[in-house]
């Protein structure tokens, strides 16, 4: 069994992603309801997506429990994969402590 590492950051965030189809001009991925429960997404969050057939895309609005894709360009049916980053519940402000030197 090989080991597991983690993204560390400064911030409480936690990530999820998956692939979609976008047929026509825009589609609404919405964010899984188990998941929602974790994360505080009134508070920002960010989405990277990546095409997978020839397209141009972006997030076009995001809402607390979806957002939305939209093309700028590109085939009829396009596909991408996202990926989502939000801060964890309770964690909204938090930011890195100072190591301690001993």
């Amino acid at each position: 069994m090989g080991k597991l590492s983690a993204v560390e950051a400064p911030t409480v965030n936690f990530v999820t992603s998956g692939s979609a189809t976008l047929k026509g001009e825009e589609v609404r991925i919405y964010i899984d309801p188990l998941f929602l429960e974790t994360i505080n997404t009134s508070v920002g969050y960010q989405v990277l997506i990546t095409p997978t057939s020839p397209c141009i895309l972006y997030v076009d609005k995001k809402y607390e429990d979806s957002f939305v894709v939209k093309k700028l360009s590109g085939n009829y049916t396009c596909t991408f994969d996202w990926f989502l980053i939000a801060r964890r519940k309770g964690y909204e402000n938090w930011y890195m402590e100072p190591a301690k030197v001993s």
